[in-house]
């Protein structure tokens, strides 16, 4: 299961346990049976289940997690990076210009970088790989995480893409 950075736990939102999640620039969430997120805790990936969930805006989710029901009970959780699940993420062509500079990984190992990217009738991200450059499809099932925190895309290339 491959996780993505959405964005972070900025405050907390009345006195009932509310909080509101800061999305990272670019991100859409599909929220149809969003159960749980994942936040960085010590460097731990915990999974916390979502009791309530709402957009407050295009950059601002409103949530309210199960079991946290007072500012106290959240208060651990202010400040803390938020990741979803990959399939959560909705690939959207309008962040791909934040992805310039990002390390192209794939199997854990780094193997180019993203330089430029096209925008028309197919997405592809332009990458430098081995001196090469190797153009990417920007899709679900070749993109498999975007990791914001370490500007890292991740991908399963199919075989035969880098020899083209």
């Amino acid at each position: 299961m491959g996780l993505t950075h959405v964005g972070k736990i900025s405050k907390h939102k009345g006195l009932k346990g509310l909080c509101l999640l800061k999305l990272n620039s670019g991100i859409e969430i599909d929220l149809n049976n969003l159960k749980s997120f994942y936040l960085n805790i010590e460097s731990n990936l915990i999974p916390i289940v979502v009791e309530k969930l709402s957009f407050l805006n295009k950059e601002h989710l409103l949530v309210k997690f199960k079991d946290h029901d007072s500012r106290e009970k959240t208060s651990y959780i202010i400040g803390k990076e938020v990741f979803i699940e990959n399939k959560k993420v909705i690939y959207d062509q309008k962040h791909l210009s934040n992805l310039i500079g990002f390390s192209v990984i794939e199997k854990r190992i780094k193997i180019g970088e993203v330089y430029d990217f096209h925008e028309k009738n197919q997405s592809i991200i332009f990458c430098k790989i081995d001196n090469k450059e190797v153009l990417i499809p920007y899709e679900k099932e070749i993109v498999s995480e975007i990791d914001y925190v370490n500007k890292e895309i991740h991908v399963i290339i199919p075989q035969g893409l880098l020899d083209l």
